[in-house]
C-alpha cells in the first residue's frame, strides 16, 4: 500500500508539473508508472496548461485523449472527477493544445452523462470580461472544427438542460459578456433550449388502469411481499412490522461517529417500504422526466420497463414530489406515500441485526456497490464499479430489501439533527415541493442514509448518519418510498 501511495503521489505531482509547463520528469515517469499518471489526468492537465510538447509526448506513448474518470482523495474523504483534455483546452483557451487534441482524435462534441461539459459549453461557462475576446475566438474555432452550436447539456447546479445560448441568456451575470456571447452564438445559428413536448405517460392509459392492486396493513411476518401496479409497472413492497430495536452504534464499533449514540427505539406502526430504490424508469413514468446523471440506457426506447437503474440527482423536494404524485394517483385508497424516517430506515435496514452491516462486520464492495478499494473491517480490497448498478444486483437483507449499503444513498423525511433520532410519525400532508417557496427554509439539512457507489466501507454502515441541503442533488443519492395507512 505504501508503494502504491508513493506512485500516486508522484503521479499527482507530475500532472501538476505538466499544467505548469515542467516536462523534466515526464519521460521517466511514463516508463515507471504510466497507468498512474493517466489515472491522474496527465493529458488533461497538459491540455489545461497549453503544454503542447507534453501532449505530443503523451500521445506518442499511447495515452488517450478522451476523458478519464479519476478518484480524488483529500484528508478526510474522496470523490470522483472527470478529466477531459479537450474540455480543459477549450475552457482555458489553450488554442495550440486544442488543435493537437483534435488532430489526435479528440471529440469536439464530447458528451458524457454525468461527465464533463461539452467543450463549447465549457468555454461559454468560463467567459468573463477579462477573457472575452479570446473566448469569442475559441467559440469560432470550435464551431469551425465541427462543434454543435445547439448541443444540449445538463447543469447539475441549476438542475436544468441548456444549449449554449440558453445558458448565456439565463445564467451569465455580466451584461457585457452576455451580449457578446449572444451575438456570436446567434450568428452561428444558435437556438435556446426548448424542453421536448411529450404526452404524459398516463394520457395513454385509461384512468381505471393507472393503479391496480392494494396493500393491507394487518400483516405480521416481517418481509412479507406486497405489490401495486402503477401504469403497468410492478412496485414491490416489503412489510416492516411494528417493533423495537437498538438504533445507533456501540462504542466499540470501528470509526463510529458521536451522533450515532446507541438508544432504544420503538416503531409504533408497521409500514410498507419499496424493495429497491425508485428506478429511473419508474420516476420517468410518474414525473415525465429523468434527471439522472448516470443514465445507462435510453429510457425513450421501445421497452423502458427493463431499465432498472436507480434514479439519482434528485433533491429532497423531487423525492417528496414523487410521493405526492403517487398520492394523487391513488387518491381515495387507504394508502399514504412518503419517505422513510431515519428510525424507520435503520430499523428496516438492520432487519434484526446489530452488526455494522446487515451481512456482518466487513464490507469491500462484493455484497453491495461501494468503492471496494476502501474496505471496512478487512484489509482485502474489492471491486469499485464507479457508477450505479441495476437494482437487485446484490443480495437482499432477511426482510427482502436491496441496496441498503451501497449503490445510491437515500433521502429520509427528517430534518437532520445532531442528536440521536427518535421515532416520529410525519404528518400526512402533501404540498408541491418542487415550488421551493413552499418550504419555510429550502436550505434546511435533511437526513440521508445508506451508502452510495462512491462511499467507502465506513460510509455505508447501518448506523452512519449523513445530511444534505434539501435543494442539493448528487449522482449517488436517490430514494425509496414508504407506504403507510391513511389517517382518518
Amino acid at each position: 500500500m505504501e508503494e502504491t501511495s508513493s506512485i500516486e503521489s508522484v503521479a499527482i505531482s507530475i500532472a501538476i508539473d505538466l499544467y505548469h509547463g515542467d516536462n523534466s520528469n515526464l519521460t521517466r515517469v511514463i516508463q515507471e508508472c504510466p497507468e498512474a499518471i493517466e489515472r491522474k489526468g496527465a493529458v488533461a492537465r497538459a491540455a489545461e496548461g497549453n503544454n503542447v510538447a507534453a501532449l505530443k509526448t503523451l500521445i506518442a506513448h499511447g495515452f488517450s485523449v478522451h476523458p478519464v474518470r479519476c478518484k480524488c482523495t483529500s484528508a478526510d474523504s474522496f470523490h470522483y472527477l472527470w478529466y477531459s483534455p479537450i474540455t480543459e483546452a477549450a475552457e482555458n483557451l489553450a488554442f495550440e493544445a486544442l488543435e493537437t487534441l483534435v488532430e489526435a482524435g479528440a471529440d469536439v462534441n464530447q458528451i458524457i452523462d454525468g461527465g464533463p461539459w461539452p467543450p463549447l459549453a465549457a468555454t461559454i461557462r468560463h467567459a468573463k470580461p477579462s477573457n472575452l475576446v479570446q473566448t469569442c475566438k475559441m467559440i469560432d474555432r470550435l464551431i469551425e472544427l465541427g462543434a454543435d452550436v445547439n448541443v444540449v447539456f445538463y447543469s447539475i447546479p441549476e438542475k436544468k438542460h441548456y444549449t449554449p445560448l440558453s445558458y448565456v441568456l439565463e445564467v451569465t451575470p455580466q451584461k457585457k459578456v452576455r451580449e457578446a456571447l449572444t451575438s456570436i452564438l446567434t450568428a452561428h445559428g444558435a437556438r435556446r433550449y426548448e424542453r421536448p413536448i411529450k404526452p404524459k405517460f398516463r394520457d395513454k392509459i385509461p384512468r381505471e388502469d393507472w393503479v391496480r392492486g392494494k396493500l393491507t396493513f394487518n400483516r405480521r411476518k416481517a418481509g412479507a411481499l406486497g405489490t401495486l401496479e402503477i401504469f403497468g409497472r410492478e412496485y414491490r413492497f416489503r412489510w416492516i412490522p411494528a417493533g423495537e430495536f437498538t438504533m445507533g452504534s456501540p462504542n466499540d464499533e470501528h470509526e463510529r461517529e458521536k451522533n450515532e449514540r446507541l438508544h432504544d427505539v420503538s416503531i409504533e406502526k408497521g409500514f410498507w417500504i419499496t424493495e429497491t430504490h425508485i428506478t429511473q424508469a419508474a420516476y420517468r413514468e410518474v414525473m415525465d422526466e429523468n434527471p439522472s446523471c448516470c443514465q445507462n440506457r435510453d429510457l425513450d426506447g421501445d421497452d423502458p420497463s427493463k431499465y432498472d437503474y436507480p434514479v439519482e440527482s434528485v433533491n429532497w423536494f423531487d423525492a417528496k414530489a414523487f410521493c405526492a404524485e403517487l398520492n394523487a394517483l391513488t387518491k381515495g385508497s387507504p394508502i399514504f406515500f412518503r419517505l422513510p424516517t431515519e428510525a424507520e430506515w435503520e430499523y428496516a435496514c438492520r432487519a434484526g441485526t446489530t452488526t455494522p452491516f446487515f451481512f456482518g462486520t466487513e464490507h469491500n464492495g462484493t455484497l453491495d456497490n461501494i468503492d471496494g478499494t476502501a474496505p471496512y473491517g478487512t484489509t482485502v480490497e474489492g471491486p469499485c464499479v464507479g457508477a450505479p448498478t441495476p437494482v437487485r444486483s446484490y443480495p437482499p437483507n432477511s426482510w427482502g430489501l436491496y441496496d441498503l449499503h451501497g449503490n445510491v444513498a437515500e433521502w429520509c423525511e427528517d430534518v437532520f439533527r445532531k442528536s440521536a433520532p427518535k421515532y416520529f410519525t410525519p404528518p400526512q400532508v402533501d404540498v408541491d415541493y418542487r415550488e421551493m417557496d413552499k418550504d419555510p427554509d429550502p436550505n434546511v439539512e435533511r437526513s440521508v442514509r445508506g451508502g452510495g457507489f462512491q462511499s467507502d466501507g465506513r460510509g455505508a454502515r447501518s448506523a452512519l448518519r449523513n445530511s444534505m441541503a434539501a435543494i442539493d442533488a448528487f449522482d449517488d443519492v436517490g430514494f425509496r418510498v414508504v407506504a403507510v395507512k391513511m389517517e382518518k
